[in-house]
């Protein structure tokens, strides 16, 4: 993502979490918005029921402390739901796959639902850079 951005400039600055590691860095990422003039926060991670869960939190934490909301990378998980290699859910990537989807946009709610209730999810890696350089924001 960072290579593809240095040529893109689609986003002023990316982050990067370890799972549910960076929930703990809503003020960080708040502080940083600030900064930087930013009017949001975009985020992308893998479409799995934990993914859309910390994405959730994050987004609650940003709101509680004052910081503009965190929006889903629409076009990025568009194009994992239409492409993305889908994997087996394993037991450390279950949960209840309903609270978690309410996050989404209803156009990717339904769809995520449909994944998740199929024993399914698709790692964000799936978005590889010759994806980003060659079929997205070209």
């Amino acid at each position: 993502m960072l290579q593809w951005n240095r040529e893109a400039s689609q986003y002023r600055s990316i982050g990067y979490g370890s799972g549910n590691t960076i929930l703990k860095s809503a003020r960080a990422i708040g502080d940083a918005l600030a900064r930087s003039g930013a009017p949001y926060a975009e985020y992308f991670g893998d479409l799995d029921p934990t993914g859309v869960y910390i994405a959730a939190m994050l987004d609650r934490g940003l709101r509680e402390q004052g910081s503009p909301a965190l929006q889903i990378a629409v076009p990025f998980y568009r194009w994992l739901m239409a492409n993305g290699r889908r994997r087996l859910l394993g037991g450390d990537k279950r949960m209840s796959a309903g609270s978690t989807v309410e996050w989404l946009p209803p156009d990717l709610r339904k769809e995520a639902m449909l994944l998740f209730e199929a024993g399914q999810w698709i790692p964000q890696e799936s978005l590889s850079l010759h994806v980003l350089q060659n079929e997205l924001f070209v």
